[in-house]
């Protein structure tokens, strides 16, 4: 066992010059760490270590040109940065290069799409390693990242990026009590989770409750309990806390001390708290760590090691094409292969490296059945990682494709349907055959479809779900292709189609974060006959596929989607005005409201009052829950609406129909919602503490007071709420 004890950090003022009241915070509240910006001036860093020599800085590399629509080139931001660098040297080794370039507004120059992850690593990576170059005393650091703005994805996309760099940075804000939530106050875990031989410097964190609705004595009690529990863990440097001092209206709220020097209490706190180490694991030693070179790369994630030619292939064409590691190279039959993740490799004598036969040794392991994972165990998900991702053999790079058309792309947020098909064909029809009609008859870019489940239960990838194919008219834009092979004008699938096929819209469904109500024939919307006259009658195989959905996601211990009528595109919006967009990862409380009025009220009454009424740019609430238990969608999750004041942000508006000021919801209401609210819970990771009426957010009667008095509805809700996940 070892000793070890975290770094009280905070963030210093944003400013060239200090005032007099910020050295004596810092004295008061006893900083060890300071995360400062580079360009406060070299008096302040001069005066800090000479009233504490021991004070550690952490520079953050600020350049004013890193903006929304422009960024100095690698070669400018290293020109300024260097000299600056470069005096601080008597001072600081730890610099942090930028910060939270993910920000999802791309306030500081990027944005949070994958893209913008891919250009910041190319801009990245220069900047790193000329640095290293001009700077080899100094230590840099992968800047914090804004979270749960796709944070965890830009990680898996810059993984070379922070595998280089000295240091991890990671924020970790919070609200109300979720501070030892890993998905809040204890972020930085799912960073080690991925990077578990990086040091961590948590280079900022805060309370982010709305201001007036945590006390400050609170705040102040739960800093020192936050920092005394980091120092649990052994490979976390220093913990930065969200700030000083700030003129700006907008961090007033997080501030240690107000303009008018008046210090908050979590100085007192943090300056009279113990800070004694405690005994944890010792971090493995810097010398038996995987290192990362030019010529091989360890991937933490799977164990494995990737070398030479099978490095440069993969750096090459990336995660997303290759996945990681998942064997090291070996030797078959006298070629070096090596496997990952979505494919495998082979080199030849010559040196070239070419895809290995891994759809023929599937194909052969799934026909025989024995002597190793048997059809059943390659065909039952979850597989490891929990999902219900059912076995795929993914076709997409190596089908027919349009010598010179290409299909356009699309963000995974922007799919909003699963869209069946049949080919009208022979059942035993292939995807090979499919998409040289698809390209050579129909001049398309490629095979239309995203996926095709053969008659015995194969599943074949044959698009990327970014791709925007033309499969639904329309709808091309918003949905995925599912196509099944056959002729089902008079007969259906075969069992083991609709199984296979059920599995993976299972999968897709949860992926995607879509009810049950979004699988549709392409009949229904499109003038065709597709998917055949037995989908909604006759045999009616779409109840058929339904009912094995709901069947898997059931075994899976999944809650089911409810029955959702989206009525988003179909409720009057203002004319000029907008609502402002998220990522679903920043969606972390539901709000229930009541409508205040009789529980006949139409969704279109409402959405007509608070455009006409209230101004506002549509109707403000998510969903609704009618009293006859009727569900309707009446914005994308998406939506910043207008419904709870300064928790629009991160929260989703579910209106039961009625006042219930008096009366409560009745029964088949009650059962709806909490369907919808547990559905919602597990598609977004929402625990049920973050689920709470109007009246917690703002000063409001709503949802009425048989909320908390009289029935309390609330504890109502609650129960069958947890009936629906207990089912």
């Amino acid at each position: 066992m070892a000793l070890h004890r975290i770094k009280v950090g905070l963030n210093a003022r944003h400013a060239v010059h200090f005032t007099e009241a910020d050295y004596e915070l810092i004295r008061r509240a006893r900083i060890e760490t300071l995360r400062i910006l580079s360009l406060t001036d070299l008096s302040v860093y001069r005066r800090l270590r000479q009233e504490n020599p021991d004070l550690e800085f952490i520079v953050r590399l600020y350049d004013d040109r890193i903006a929304r629509d422009s960024r100095p080139s690698p070669s400018a931001f290293v020109a300024r940065m260097v000299p600056v660098i470069e005096q601080l040297r008597p001072y600081a080794t730890k610099f942090e290069i930028h910060n939270e370039p993910n920000y999802r507004d791309g306030l500081e120059g990027w944005g949070s799409s994958d893209e913008s992850a891919r250009a910041f690593l190319a801009w990245y990576m220069p900047v790193l390693r000329t640095l290293k170059q001009l700077c080899p005393w100094a230590e840099f650091g992968f800047p914090g990242l804004a979270p749960r703005h796709r944070d965890l994805f830009w990680l898996e996309i810059c993984q070379e990026a922070v595998h280089a760099s000295d240091w991890l940075g990671c924020h970790c804000y919070w609200q109300y009590d979720s501070m030892k939530s890993e998905q809040w106050g204890m972020r930085f875990t799912l960073y080690h989770e991925r990077f578990p031989d990086k040091r961590i410097e948590i280079t900022e964190f805060a309370n982010a409750t709305p201001s007036g609705e945590i006390s400050a004595e609170r705040i102040a009690v739960q800093y020192v309990s936050y920092y005394q529990e980091l120092s649990q863990y052994p490979y976390l440097g220093s913990a930065c806390a969200f700030i000083a001092s700030s003129p700006e209206p907008q961090w007033e709220q997080f501030v240690w001390m107000e303009e008018n020097g008046r210090m908050r209490p979590v100085v007192e706190y943090v300056g009279d708290m113990d800070r004694k180490a405690v005994e944890v694991s010792p971090l493995p030693s810097p010398s038996s760590r995987p290192t990362f070179t030019s010529g091989e790369r360890f991937f933490p994630q799977t164990g494995k090691t990737v070398r030479g030619n099978f490095l440069k292939f993969f750096e090459n064409y990336g995660l997303e094409i290759c996945g990681y590691p998942i064997s090291d190279q070996f030797d078959d039959h006298g070629i070096p292969t090596q496997y990952f993740q979505r494919l495998a490799l082979e080199e030849l004598p010559s040196g070239r490296v070419r895809l290995k036969m891994i759809g023929t040794e599937a194909w052969e392991l799934r026909q025989r059945g024995s002597g190793g994972a048997t059809r059943e165990e390659l065909d039952s998900g979850p597989i490891d990682d929990g999902s219900l991702r059912p076995l795929i053999i993914d076709l997409t790079d190596s089908l027919p494709r349009h010598a010179t058309k290409s299909y356009p792309q699309r963000a995974l947020s922007e799919i909003t349907q699963i869209v069946i098909h049949h080919t009208a064909t022979s059942p035993a029809v292939t995807p090979q055959r499919l998409a040289e009609h698809c390209v050579r008859r129909l001049g398309r870019a490629g095979i239309i479809y995203h996926f095709i489940v053969a008659a015995n239960g194969t599943i074949y990838q044959t698009n990327r779900l970014e791709t925007v194919s033309d499969h639904a008219f329309e709808r091309n834009v918003e949905s995925v292709g599912i196509c099944f092979p056959g002729n089902f004008t008079r007969a259906i699938p075969t069992e083991a189609q609709l199984k296979a096929g059920a599995r993976l819209c299972a999968w897709l469904l949860q992926s995607l974060h879509l009810p049950l109500n979004r699988i549709v024939g392409v009949g229904e919307f499109g003038k065709t006959q597709s998917p055949g006259k037995q989908w909604l009658s006759g045999q009616r195989w779409k109840d058929k596929l339904l009912h094995e959905i709901q069947a898997v996601l059931r075994s899976s211990g999944q809650v089911t989607a409810p029955v959702i009528e989206d009525l988003t595109s179909k409720l009057l919006r203002h004319p000029t005005k907008q609502y402002e967009s998220r990522s679903l990862s920043e969606i972390t409380t539901l709000v229930i409201h009541h409508s205040a009025t009789g529980p006949t009220v139409r969704p279109e009454r409402i959405a007509e009052y608070h455009v006409k009424r209230m101004d506002w740019p549509g109707i403000g609430y998510h969903f609704l829950v009618s009293a006859e238990g009727a569900l309707y969608q009446t914005n994308a999750l998406e939506t910043i609406s207008y419904h709870a004041t300064r928790a629009n942000p991160y929260s989703l508006g579910i209106c039961f129909l009625g006042n219930f000021t008096e009366q409560i919801p009745t029964p088949p209401q009650l059962q709806a919602g909490a369907h919808l609210v547990a559905w919602l819970m597990q598609e977004l990771n929402i625990p049920l503490e973050n689920v709470d009426g109007h009246m917690r957010f703002t000063t409001t009667a709503c949802p009425g007071y048989q909320w908390l008095n009289g029935k309390k509805w609330k504890e109502l809700l609650y129960q069958e709420i947890r009936q629906v996940q207990g089912s």
